[in-house]
């Protein structure tokens, strides 16, 4: 008798496997997919956020909520190679953005902060950037797809816009041959808000991406200008630094506080939100926090200390982070100040929270 060949008994085990397989499909598999089953759900943890600060040449972040006993929480040193005055992160909190300051100038570097190695990015000694000496204030689009920074020479200040997936660049503002204050991205990330700071008449402009020409919005002498949560919010001089609100451009704009001198705003933050504001108030050598509704209404001043400086709004908006000389203090919903970290050495900057 003949052996069966191994093609015919090939054919034999493969008939077998799908009239299985057909036979599972109908009994058990089709009436799951058929069924009104809730898919299960995977459990995940959202990511940590991170207080970011500066002290002298180092750089350091930990995270607030990693312990209610201070003396527990882990401070992480992130870099030791100079003096960082502005620090971002992209939403995935994989990459950070910062300047650095070294020999007088500054330059944009980028750090893996999986590895925690950088990158200069944005420096006089780089083909795109020749003719610039000075790269700062690096910002995130909202949109999460460019960076854009300051550069800087003897004659004018330009924005460069770097689309972060192929590298490209853009240069704004050159046609206004001025020194800018300060800028800001609208929501849409379509536009650059940048106010102009030694022009006849100082003004901000709004500077879409794709025409690149300027258009004026307003005149003032800006300090600080924020318009990514749709509203054009600015601190400007007038008497003294006074918070604004742009509702729509064209309109008068209303001013947000009702202080009088010697007291005078330093620098604001805007919520995530878009509905409160934060800002730090001088008068003399003490400074303290207030907070109110973008209107103005509600005004509460947070801190009558006089050593309480450079507020920041927590990601979920629900907390407010500030400096004193000895620590790193936040203010909940109970508005009482409580210490989250001591600090032997006083810090320079706070720069961060996400």
């Amino acid at each position: 008798m003949k052996k069966p060949s191994i093609w015919l008994v090939f054919i034999l085990y493969l008939l077998i496997f799908v009239i299985a397989g057909v036979v599972f499909y109908f009994k058990y598999l089709n009436q799951f997919l058929s069924s009104n089953a809730t898919p299960i759900q995977m459990n995940t943890l959202a990511p940590a956020s991170y207080l970011y600060y500066s002290e002298g040449n180092n750089l350091y972040r930990f995270e607030p909520t990693s312990s209610n006993n201070i003396a527990e929480v882990r401070l992480e040193p992130l870099l030791k190679t100079g003096k960082v005055n502005h620090f971002v992160l992209d939403k995935t909190r994989l990459w950070g953005f910062y300047e650095l300051g070294s020999n007088g100038k500054t330059e944009i570097w980028q750090i893996d902060m999986a590895d925690k190695k950088s990158t200069a990015i944005a420096s006089s000694s780089q083909i795109n950037f020749q003719g610039f000496e000075n790269f700062s204030q690096p910002k995130i689009s909202p949109d999460n797809t460019k960076l854009a920074l300051v550069g800087k020479n003897q004659k004018l200040d330009v924005v460069f816009i770097k689309n972060l997936s192929d590298n490209s660049l853009l240069k704004l503002g050159e046609s206004l041959s001025s020194k800018i204050s300060d800028y800001s991205w609208t929501d849409d990330s379509k536009n650059i808000l940048l106010c102009s700071s030694n022009l006849l008449k100082n003004a901000c402009w709004q500077v879409d991406l794709k025409t690149r020409t300027p258009a004026q919005i307003f005149e003032a002498e800006v300090r600080q200008i924020s318009a990514e949560t749709g509203k054009i919010i600015y601190l400007a001089k007038t008497d003294t630094y006074h918070l604004f609100n742009l509702k729509k451009t064209g309109q008068v704009p209303e001013q947000i506080d009702n202080l009088t001198p010697p007291k005078e705003i330093v620098s604001f933050q805007t919520n995530p939100s878009g509905q409160k504001i934060v800002y730090e108030v001088k008068e003399g050598l003490k400074t303290d926090i207030y907070e109110s509704d973008l209107d103005g209404a509600n005004r509460l001043q947070l801190t009558t200390d006089g050593t309480s400086s450079q507020p920041l709004y927590s990601p979920d908006g629900q907390k407010i982070a500030f400096l004193k000389d000895d620590g790193l203090y936040w203010i909940g919903s109970s508005k009482s100040a409580q210490k989250i970290l001591n600090l032997a050495v006083p810090a320079d900057y706070l720069l961060n929270w996400r």
